[in-house]
């Protein structure tokens, strides 16, 4: 199965949120991704598939105080994981924020997420420590970060 990964627009933030919905118990709501968009759109990436179907997304925002970008979320949708979709946004995200002048890559996962920890970790992330009740009581998260070399 391929794949393509292109801009979001706007008018592809209902796919979106549908995959966000479907991926986390407490999803991000839609206004956030308005947001997300808006504040950074080179950053907003999906990944479609040839019948132009949405089937994941990666989202880097930019922080205004360091030359830092965070992945605030990334997902595929349930149905279409395990084809390396995740792998193709995460080297796309990583390209952006090279190309962007970006020093460094950071994002939160939950504790328990194994296989996004051992994704990230493919890629070169390193852990920085957890965040105690990130995802909310009792549910902690790992920063994970990534020096970008340029």
């Amino acid at each position: 199965m391929e794949i393509r990964i292109r801009n979001c627009y706007e008018e592809d933030l209902s796919a979106v949120s549908k995959i966000e919905d479907a991926s986390f118990d407490d999803p991000y709501p839609y206004e956030l991704f308005v947001a997300l968009l808006q504040d950074f759109p080179a950053g907003f990436r999906l990944a479609v598939l040839r019948n132009d179907q949405i089937v994941g997304y990666c989202i880097l925002s930019r922080p205004r105080e360091r030359r830092v970008l965070v992945i605030s979320s990334i997902a595929i949708d349930p149905n279409f994981r395990r084809h390396h979709f995740g792998s193709q946004l995460l080297a796309d995200a990583i390209r952006i924020a090279t190309e962007s002048g970006a020093n460094e890559i950071i994002l939160q996962v939950a504790v328990d997420n194994i296989s996004a920890q051992a994704l990230y970790r493919k890629f070169g992330f390193r852990d920085a420590g957890t965040i105690r009740n990130y995802y909310g009581r009792g549910r902690d998260g790992h920063q994970m970060e990534l020096a970008l070399n340029r």
